[in-house]
């Protein structure tokens, strides 16, 4: 039944969390084999909402990167989404271009964490620099590249916490969203990515160990 699975689920143009359970309770189904999927409880926070809507999200989008990512959203789908007819009850499919920041600014939104008039005015001007305002509303922690533990320290990050990645004289250079925290050791944090070494240019699930590079100067992080 897997291998069948597997085949099946690898002839979609993207793997998300939906197709993978809707293949194996086909599989199942047809095998007259009791349904395994189980339903989730449903998030009681909005930590935990936040969570979920990037995991049900895993293998959606598109990162749009280099060189684009240095026009700040110019080329990506997101600004789009945004002036268009009301964003949050027309959602952007799964093939939407997007920078980084933006897949947690609308999972943030489509929470409830924030407003779309908020994300309207973090995108008003410089882009990188109203967003970066916008994460740090609520204050931010900065970790710093003491030259000696390359990162490899205790921390206070939380679930649905944003990590702001910063190896650039830019406020920023890549982000993600916490999910599973590890406060004895920031580089075993499991994080939610759009762009990571496992998944590459989809929304995916790693470690924040896979994405700190040699020109990591710090790390950022702050309560959406």
């Amino acid at each position: 039944m897997l291998a069948a699975s597997i085949t099946a689920i690898n002839l979609h143009a993207r793997i998300t969390r939906a197709v993978v359970t809707n293949e194996l309770s086909q599989a199942e189904a047809v095998l007259g084999m009791v349904n395994t999927d189980h339903p989730r409880p449903a998030p009681a926070t909005q930590v935990e909402r936040l969570i979920d809507w990037l995991e049900a999200h895993r293998g959606d989008f598109t990162w749009q990167g280099e060189p684009e990512q240095n026009q700040l959203g110019g080329i990506s789908d997101y600004q789009a989404w945004l002036t268009g007819p009301p964003p949050l009850a027309n959602p952007p499919g799964p093939d939407t271009r997007l920078i980084c920041w933006e897949v947690v600014l609308l999972a943030a939104a489509s929470v409830g964490i924030y407003s779309v008039a908020q994300l309207r005015t973090a995108y008003a001007g410089n882009k990188l620099a109203g967003t970066f305002a916008l994460f740090s509303s609520h204050g931010r922690t900065d970790i710093q590249n003491d030259g000696r533990s390359d990162f490899a320290v205790a921390n206070q990050i939380q679930a649905g916490d944003a990590i702001m990645i910063k190896s650039t004289a830019a406020d920023f250079d890549h982000v993600v969203v916490a999910a599973r925290p590890d406060q004895a050791n920031l580089r075993n944090i499991e994080v939610l990515s759009l762009w990571n070494r496992g998944t590459g240019g989809v929304l995916g699930k790693t470690l924040l160990d896979n994405l700190i590079i040699d020109e990591v100067q710090a790390i950022r992080h702050a309560r959406l």
